[in-house]
Formats: C-alpha cells, sequence, structure tokens
C-alpha cells in the first residue's frame, strides 16, 4: 500500500514549552517560580529569508522536516501555486496519481540514488517540490542529509515547526484505529532510524522533541556552512505563516490551510475529510 502521514490540527492547549538552558524564556502569568522555556531549536527562525530573496528561491524546494509537521499542508500550498510537487510519492512521471498505480515512493528512489553513487534526487521524478521524502519508516532527510546538501546545490531547504507536545499527541494517536503498538512514536523506535528514541524507555514527548531538535540543530549548520542554499523554516501553527509564505514565493496565502486532520481526536473535524493511508496503519 502507499506510505505517508497526515497532519493535523490540534486544538488542545497541552505545555506550550520544554524544559531547557540556553533558551529565550517566557513566564506565563500566575507562574512566578516556573520558567516555561522553548529553545530555539524548536521555534521557527522568521529572518532566514533576505527580503532579496523574496520570489527568487531556487529550485527543487525540499522539505527537511519530520512527518506530521506540515507536509501535506506544504504540499497542497504548492500544488495550489501551480508548482509540480510531490508528497511522499516521486514517480518518474509527475503527471502520474497514486491512484493511477504510481507509487515510486521519494525514500526509495532517493536511497536507490545514492546507492549508485548519484546525487539523492537522481532516480526521482523531476518536482519543483518535495514536501514529504520520508515514507514512515526510512527518513532520507535524516540519513541523506548531508547528500542533500551537497548533491543538490542550489536547493532552497524547508523545516517545519509546531507545538511539540500536540506534535507527539499526533504520533502517538496515528494510524487512529490501530493498536498501541502500531502508533506511530512506537514504530519509529522499532526502525532503527538514526537519533530516534530508545525502545528501551517509555516513550514521552521530552524525547521525541529532543530527537527534533538535534535533527533541526543538525539542518542549520549544514546549511550555514553551505551558502549556496536558503532554508526556509514555517512554524504551521503561526497565524500569520500564510501572509509570509505569499510573500516569499508569491503563491496567494489562500493556498494555506492544515490538511488531513485526524477527526478521531479532534471530533469538530468530518471524518470524511481524513485520508486513511494503508502503509501507516
Amino acid at each position: 500500500g502507499s506510505k505517508s502521514e497526515v497532519e493535523e490540527n490540534s486544538e488542545d492547549e497541552g505545555e506550550r514549552s520544554h524544559q531547557v538552558e540556553d533558551s529565550s524564556v517566557s513566564q506565563l502569568p500566575g507562574m512566578s517560580n516556573n520558567l516555561i522555556v522553548t529553545p530555539d531549536c524548536l521555534k521557527a527562525r522568521h529572518d532566514t529569508v533576505p527580503e532579496s530573496l523574496f520570489l527568487k528561491l531556487p529550485k527543487p524546494y525540499i522539505n527537511l522536516g519530520f512527518p506530521k509537521m506540515g507536509t501535506s499542508s506544504l504540499w497542497k500550498f504548492f500544488k495550489c501555486g501551480g508548482l509540480v510537487s510531490s508528497h511522499y510519492h516521486c514517480p518518474q512521471d509527475t503527471s502520474c496519481r497514486t491512484r493511477d498505480g504510481c507509487s515510486e515512493f521519494c525514500a526509495k528512489c532517493t536511497k536507490l540514488s545514492v546507492e549508485s553513487g548519484l546525487s539523492p534526487l537522481s532516480k526521482c521524478g523531476k518536482y519543483d517540490v518535495y514536501t514529504q521524502l520520508d515514507d514512515g519508516y526510512y527518513f532520507p532527510q535524516i540519513e541523506l542529509v548531508e547528500q542533500f546538501v551537497h548533491g543538490h546545490p542550489n536547493a532552497t531547504f524547508f523545516l517545519t515547526f509546531r507545538n511539540m507536545t500536540k506534535w507527539y499527541h499526533s504520533i502517538s494517536n496515528w494510524p487512529p484505529k490501530k493498536a498501541p503498538r502500531n502508533k506511530l512514536d512506537r514504530r519509529w523506535k522499532m526502525e532503527n532510524i538514526t537519533g530516534s528514541p530508545s525502545q528501551e524507555t517509555e516513550s514521552s514527548p521530552k524525547e521525541f522533541s529532543d530527537w527534533y531538535c538535534k535533527h533541526v540543530k543538525r539542518v542549520r549548520n549544514l546549511v550555514a556552512q553551505n551558502p549556496s542554499h536558503t532554508l526556509v523554516e514555517v512554524d504551521i501553527e503561526d497565524p500569520e505563516i500564510g501572509q509570509r509564505m505569499e510573500d516569499i514565493f508569491g503563491i496567494g496565502k489562500s493556498c494555506w490551510g492544515n490538511r488531513n486532520t485526524n477527526a478521531r481526536i479532534h471530533p469538530k473535524f468530518n471524518q470524511s475529510r481524513v485520508k486513511l493511508f494503508n502503509s501507516l496503519q
């Protein structure tokens, strides 16, 4: 079956932070003795794209973020804007849809490319935008990140961000109909993904936040060392993100929206709007 993940825009407030050192600190009302902080590695920076590059960022656009952090929203946004966009499928025939039998996963073609001594996208279809590289099991954005940076020297990279407690709630409840052992958080622990939390510990928001934090730092450092690249950081929960994306890419903000909501944990959304992907069941 096809492999993907779905996005959700949780309404649960939960804790909005993560206890760390060396971070910007905000103090919530009524909490005089408790400092609630969000580390810089878990916050989107808004100054990574100079205005001189607005409407001029070179393609391909490659998202190096994690599943359930807005990959569907990115895909829909760029597709709405007329760009040839892929979302976990990268068939050579870019006009062929999954329902038509095109099921070449980006995770597979990128791995085969590198194993053949080529740059990661060489054996994949030629898209303007690659919004999800992984298939939920193999993560090219982790395992091949250096090859992406060096093999595609003019690519524009993305990192997406959201409240990490909401993200953990999302991955620990997907797929909605499956047993706990098949939820994403537990599955990823068993897949031997570089840096993923240990199978020996109980899953927690902190260990998954730490994992993503390390990935963000790695990507930021690699891009900083290779200035031919630009890194676009997208907070999918920012109420102004639609306008920011319009400013940078010239695509109307009406193209931005939350995609693929899990109606089981967000019952206000109609279940008919949720796509259940066989590979994540």
